[in-house]
């Protein structure tokens, strides 16, 4: 329930010059699977799955994990988040609701630019950030998903990497 870009290392080495991401935490994290429910309320605002803030004693890791991935998956290529929001972090939380009302409805309009030509990405990335947690793509769904099968994704050096993250931010300052 915290994946977040934050937790990706970047390395180059070794690796024909094609950059490899890794996931790790240094700080709180557990084994979980479909079936189990972390009562713990956990994530980074920018990251956080609609359920976290609406019943977050009832949430599934694995589909809010699919939600992050999501998050990540439009952050890395588009260099910003899906919903950017204010610094104050009331109008933030606001403005975040707001566009989980949308999305419920199915009238969200994710922020395009980059992708904005790659029906490929999008459909990947909307498929990852469904307001219902039942509906999301799986780890395996995403991985034979058209996007990683017919698309090799155009691949940037670490330190085009870096200067991505560093336009982004630090989501826990959110």
């Amino acid at each position: 329930r915290d994946l977040k870009l934050e937790h990706v290392f970047v390395t180059g080495a070794a690796c024909r010059g094609r950059v490899v991401l890794k996931i790790g935490d240094f700080g709180y994290s557990i084994m979980t699977s479909e079936r189990s429910f972390n009562r713990e309320s956990m994530g980074a605002p920018a990251y956080a799955a609609p359920e976290n803030y609406i019943t977050p004693l009832l949430v599934c890791p694995v589909q809010t994990d699919s939600w992050c991935f999501g998050v990540c998956m439009f952050s890395m290529f588009e260099c910003r988040f899906p919903f950017h929001g204010s610094e104050n972090e009331d109008i933030a939380h606001r403005e975040r609701m707001a566009n989980f009302g949308l999305l419920k409805e199915d009238l969200f309009a994710f922020p395009y630019h980059a992708m904005e030509k790659n029906p490929l990405f999008r459909d990947l990335v909307e498929n990852l950030m469904i307001y219902e947690p039942l509906q999301r793509l799986n780890i395996n769904q995403v991985l034979r998903s058209p996007f990683f099968s017919t698309t090799t994704p155009k691949s940037i050096t670490p330190p085009q990497m870096a200067a991505c993250l560093a336009r982004i931010g630090d989501s826990c300052l959110e």
